[in-house]
């Protein structure tokens, strides 16, 4: 049998955890508060100024790399001079329509409509705010013909500004 020795005193850890240490629990992020960015300073700007000159925009970049990130920053910069619309764009043309009604109008519909129907109502949706309003396509990932069609008559329609995110 061998016989088994003491480590000997533990030394005490210091604390990793802020309650550990008796610090105060930090607040949670509030939820739609854009965390800060560093470094995108230019891309903020540059984003800012051309929905600012009445222009579509397009952010493209590698996937993780802050893309819909930096558009609520943007969106956060702006403060309240514009209004934000943001909807999936992996989705079908009827189901994108719906999510921007749903974030211009305030009500989701009951029942999934015809594309053509649901799009001649995002046309003709009654705008009350009077900001200028940036419908956003994240996730662009496939443009298929409807999809574009529907950029397309988004974009010559005058009511509203596009960005899309690839």
């Amino acid at each position: 049998m061998t016989e088994r020795r003491s480590p000997g005193p533990r030394r005490a850890r210091p604390a990793r955890h802020p309650r550990a240490a008796g610090l105060p629990p930090s607040p949670p992020p509030r939820a739609g508060a854009a965390l800060p960015f560093v470094g995108r300073e230019q891309e903020t700007a540059a984003l800012a100024a051309a929905l600012a000159a009445g222009l579509n925009v397009v952010v493209e970049g590698k996937y993780g790399m802050g893309r819909t990130a930096l558009l609520r920053q943007v969106e956060a910069a702006l403060g309240r001079a514009y209004r934000f619309a943001f909807a999936d764009g992996d989705l079908t043309p009827a189901a994108i329509c719906e999510q921007w009604l749903a974030a211009l109008a305030g009500a989701k519909r009951r029942r999934p409509e015809r594309y053509l129907a649901v799009r001649a109502a995002l046309l003709r949706v009654p705008l009350a705010d009077p900001r200028p309003h940036v419908l956003v396509l994240d996730n662009l990932c496939r443009l298929t013909p409807p999809k574009a069609d529907l950029i397309r008559r988004l974009a010559s329609c005058g009511r509203f500004r596009l960005a899309a995110i690839l």
